[in-house]
C-alpha cells in the first residue's frame, strides 16, 4: 500500500514540474505578428511588399536574417521552371518557379506545385538534417518584380512545414540574381 501511495506521489510531483515549466508568452491574436509570419488567412496586397534585401538571396527564418554567400540560377526547359538555389554554409535555400511573369503576385502553399520554396539544412557529409518546403504548407506568396532574359527580382515569404508537422517561417525574402 505504502508503494502504491509512493508512486502516485512521484507521479504528482513529476506532473508538476512540468506544468510550471514556461514556453513563454501565449499570444492567441491571429492579427498579430508574433511569430514573425504573414497571417495565411489574411495574404499580403502588392503594396505591402514594402522590405528590400541583400543580392543574390536573402531571408529571415524564424526572425533570424540569413543571406546566402552564392546563388545560382537554371532553367529546366523541359518543365519551364526556373530553379534558384542560395546556399551559405550548410543551408540551402531553392526556389522552383514555373511559368512566372513580372509584375505578377503567386501563392505558395499546400500542393501548388508551379511555385515552390524549399529550404534544407545539411549535414557535414550532406545529409539532410532537416527541409521545410511550402509545398506542405498553408501560406506564402512571391511577388515578381522583374523576370527577363537577363535578371530575376523577387520578394517572398513562405510558411514551410516539415514531414513531421513542424514549421519555420521564412519572411521578407528578396531574390535578386543575374540570369546566366
Amino acid at each position: 500500500m505504502k508503494k502504491l501511495l509512493y508512486s502516485i506521489l512521484v507521479c504528482a510531483a513529476v506532473g508538476s514540474l512540468f506544468a510550471s515549466c514556461s514556453n513563454g508568452d501565449y499570444v492567441a491574436n491571429p492579427n498579430s505578428n508574433a511569430n514573425q509570419s504573414v497571417n495565411p488567412l489574411n495574404p499580403l496586397k502588392s503594396s505591402q511588399f514594402t522590405w528590400t534585401g541583400s543580392k543574390p538571396l536573402s531571408v529571415y527564418v524564424n526572425g533570424s536574417p540569413w543571406v546566402a554567400d552564392t546563388a545560382y540560377y537554371g532553367f529546366n526547359d523541359s518543365s519551364g521552371t526556373n530553379i534558384i538555389v542560395g546556399w551559405k554554409g550548410h543551408q540551402y535555400l531553392q526556389l522552383n518557379l514555373s511559368n512566372v511573369y513580372g509584375g505578377s503576385i503567386y501563392t505558395m502553399q499546400l500542393k501548388t506545385y508551379n511555385v515552390i520554396a524549399t529550404w534544407y539544412d545539411i549535414d557535414s557529409i550532406y545529409s539532410v538534417n532537416s527541409e521545410y518546403t511550402s509545398l506542405l504548407g498553408n501560406s506564402g506568396e512571391i511577388k515578381m518584380i522583374e523576370n527577363d532574359s537577363a535578371k530575376m527580382v523577387a520578394q517572398f515569404y513562405f510558411q514551410g512545414v516539415n514531414g513531421y508537422g513542424g514549421v519555420s517561417n521564412f519572411s521578407n525574402g528578396y531574390l535578386e540574381i543575374n540570369k546566366y
